[in-house]
């Protein structure tokens, strides 16, 4: 991504680190608090003693630090009774404990972060130099998390390229490989095997971010096949000149969805039904609607005449006429002037005696 400033003059790569940083911190303070909580409480309840045994409250504190420190300074004042001597042996012994446990736990939080880092790093790096012919994912939102569960039920090797440490995680635990990085930076992409993949997916949010990754694989790649998100309509032309070879447009397909369900909502149910509510363009199958022309060669056919001629590569579903949507005994009934077919491809072509007989809309 390009390197603003912000008014303190800190580029985004160093704001990300800091976060990082102070991520990595907190989690070591939340190891090591439990530790500190049980020292604070046995200094308090050491010192409870001392007072309930008549001492003033700063000798008791002051007893009770150099008891458990093993500092030496000499009591400040005479250890006499036998409770007072048995209490400072409980003293000392607690006051080991708590140190032992604490200095445990700020051990375990250092070197835990890094056995975690080390490994994680050695896991990916392994699995990554498996990969093959796979699928890079720039971004892990909403988007990335659906194309990431359709390749994986479609076994299709990929890999997820995330800054957010939270999202990181999140792709592990979801039992993804992930790589933390900035997908805009040229190391990263290589550390993923861009030179060994077939695709890139850039799912980000922010279509700044996706044109300058698109410029970066491209760059990097000339044979991989690049899909953009995009989410301005004007951002299309600039993907595409960036290198992209498909762009997507959430909104604008969103939208359309919707329009075919307000205007045209049998259809739109139709689909549904039909589809049962599976991806059919995960399957690589295409639902569009087909206007006849008014000299159509197709008028006056059956639809069983058309499936024969289409060669099995449409099928339709229903036939629009007027106000009616027909559905039933389709293959006897004869194409007529303005009927609109609701049909089944498996190619973005429509066969020949289809293509110069009918105006295309694409539903799904």
């Amino acid at each position: 991504m390009p390197y603003t400033h912000n008014s303190r003059g800190l580029s985004d790569a160093q704001i990300e680190a800091l976060r990082d940083s102070a991520s990595d911190g907190w989690r070591a303070i939340r190891m090591v608090l439990p530790a500190v909580w049980l020292f604070a409480l046995i200094i308090l309840v050491s010192t409870i003693g001392y007072i309930a045994l008549g001492w003033p409250a700063f000798d008791a504190l002051y007893m009770v630090v150099i008891s458990v420190f093993s500092v030496g300074y000499g009591e400040v004042r005479p250890v006499a009774t036998v409770a007072e001597r048995i209490w400072t042996i409980g003293v000392i012994f607690a006051g080991w404990t708590g140190v032992v446990v604490t200095l445990g736990g700020i051990t375990k939080a250092v070197t835990e972060g890094e056995l975690r880092r080390v490994t994680q790093s050695h896991r990916t790096r392994r699995a990554m130099d498996h990969l093959n012919q796979h699928v890079i994912i720039c971004g892990y939102g909403r988007m990335g998390q659906t194309l990431a569960r359709e390749l994986q039920r479609a076994h299709v090797p990929f890999v997820i390229i995330d800054r957010d440490e939270e999202r990181v995680a999140q792709i592990t635990t979801d039992g993804f490989i992930a790589y933390r990085g900035d997908a805009t930076e040229e190391s990263v992409l290589e550390a993923c095997g861009i030179a060994r993949s077939s695709y890139l997916a850039t799912v980000l949010p922010q279509d700044a971010l996706n044109v300058f990754i698109t410029l970066t694989a491209r760059n990097l790649s000339r044979t991989i096949k690049i899909f953009a998100r995009g989410e301005q309509p004007s951002t299309e032309r600039k993907l595409k000149q960036a290198g992209a070879d498909e762009v997507i447009l959430p909104a604008q397909i969103g939208a359309l969805r919707i329009a075919h369900a307000v205007v045209e909502p049998e259809i739109a149910m139709m689909v549904h039904h039909s589809a049962g509510g599976v991806d059919l363009s995960a399957l690589g199958v295409e639902v569009d609607e087909l206007y006849l022309h008014p000299n159509a060669v197709l008028l006056g056919q059956s639809v069983r005449s058309l499936h024969r001629q289409a060669s099995g590569e449409i099928m339709v579903l229903a036939v629009r006429r007027g106000t009616q949507l027909l559905r039933e005994a389709l293959d006897d009934l004869i194409l007529q002037k303005d009927d609109v077919l609701l049909v089944v491809s498996r190619s973005k072509e429509l066969p020949a005696i289809l293509a110069r007989d009918v105006d295309r809309a694409e539903l799904i």
